[in-house]
């Protein structure tokens, strides 16, 4: 790794050794977290670049069919690494890009979300004065399509 301790730190300062990079794909998946289900793509892409304790990606998913059984909280799977396991260690990630994700009445907003020591995230729905709620995998469509990037701590 490339070591910086000639610099001076910041207070807190935990390491000042940078020990990895790397660049890569990897096959995102969106199901339930009950039933993931077996879904059929049309696209199914994720980028991303690891440096340190930080992985940085984008993936997009397209579908052309959905499996009738998948069932439970809304998920999209398959990151490359697991996500820090640091109790409240939560990240959150920018959804774009979204098709045929219906969300509850009086909803107007899709979150994206990665909980610790997991590599898969949630998704979920924001309205003015309501209470959070996950995505169900009855949101979801046969041709839904979504594109998230975003960063996570390993």
């Amino acid at each position: 790794g490339i070591n910086f301790t000639a610099n001076t730190p910041a207070a807190g300062m935990t390491s000042q050794l940078l020990n990895w990079y790397e660049e890569g794909t990897f096959t995102p998946t969106i199901g339930g977290a009950t039933v993931a289900g077996t879904q059929t793509y049309v696209v199914q892409k994720g980028f991303y670049t690891r440096i340190g304790n930080r992985v940085n990606f984008n993936l997009r998913i397209v579908l052309s069919a959905k499996d009738a059984a998948t069932a439970g909280d809304l998920i999209i799977a398959g990151l490359p690494f697991t996500s820090n396991a640091t109790a409240h260690d939560f990240h959150s990630f920018s959804v774009g890009n979204v098709g045929l994700i219906t969300l509850t009445a009086l909803y107007t907003q899709i979150e994206a979300h990665i909980e610790p020591n997991l590599t898969y995230f949630y998704l979920g729905q924001l309205g003015s004065g309501l209470a959070y709620s996950y995505l169900q995998a009855a949101a979801f469509a046969a041709t839904t399509r979504i594109s998230v990037s975003g960063q996570y701590m390993i």
